[in-house]
């Protein structure tokens, strides 16, 4: 460490200088872009493009269709009356999620729901994929009293079937117990519980790391400053002790050799 107090100063700025820069590198490598991932800032090759497939309308066929597996899968899953016989109409990502004796006892990524009638058309399309379709199913309770449900489904064709990929509870209205309790002020009563899928998150730990490169920016000057305001005290100190101390008296003349 320089003794020097204008060394000292120098070495100071120059550290701040460096930490700040590589404080700046960090947040702008670590920092997300709006799509969710990393930015960085190294070039690997050309930009690679990602084309995404068009909505298409959904066609009386495949509207046949999807009503003839919900009159299947809506009984046996939904309403638990033949939950191992439901595996057969849902997509093997989904089946995977309970094991067969899961299926078997009806602990399945299937939210449960009485509902009335033999056949579940009352459906809209979210979005709609050549292959690939969302849509919200409404279904009346089997009891007056009971609310009505709602239900996201997506559907995937496999081959040249459409099966129950992913299937969750968007939320109840209506019925007895939702207008008996005041909780009903303000709108239908959710449950929601997601089943397939999954939304990637940047961690939080991620913004730490530049978070802590920018306090040493502060932290660093602060220890130097303190460090050398101490030392130049101590000086101080000792010299007004030095200054203190009386000189000697001069000798008289009579004392001259």
């Amino acid at each position: 460490m320089p003794r020097s107090h204008r060394a000292r100063r120098r070495l100071l700025w120059t550290t701040a200088v460096l930490v700040a820069a590589g404080a700046a590198a960090v947040v702008v490598v670590l920092l997300p872009e709006h799509h969710g991932g990393i930015a960085s800032s190294v070039e690997s090759g050309p930009v690679q493009t990602v084309a995404r497939p068009k909505q298409v309308r959904i066609t009386p066929q495949v509207r046949r269709r999807i009503d003839l597996l919900f009159d299947r899968f809506v009984p046996a899953a939904i309403a638990r009356r033949d939950p191992l016989g439901a595996r057969a109409y849902v997509t093997p990502a989904l089946r995977r999620q309970a094991t067969t004796a899961g299926w078997r006892e009806g602990t399945i990524p299937v939210p449960p729901y009485d509902p009335a009638g033999t056949t579940f058309h009352g459906w809209t399309a979210v979005y709609s994929y050549p292959r690939n379709v969302s849509v919200e199913l409404t279904l009346q309770p089997k009891r007056p009293r009971d609310p009505v449900g709602s239900f996201v489904v997506n559907v995937k064709q496999l081959g040249s079937r459409w099966l129950v990929d992913a299937i969750y509870a968007e939320g109840t209205h209506g019925g007895e117990s939702a207008s008996s309790g005041p909780a009903t002020a303000s709108g239908p009563t959710t449950t929601e519980r997601v089943i397939g899928g999954s939304h990637g998150r940047l961690g939080a730990v991620w913004l730490l790391v530049p978070l802590g490169f920018l306090s040493l920016i502060v932290i660093v000057p602060l220890v130097i400053f303190t460090r050398d305001g101490l030392a130049h005290r101590r000086v101080s100190r000792r010299d007004r002790r030095e200054l203190s101390k009386e000189l000697p008296p001069l000798p008289r003349p009579r004392d001259r050799p």
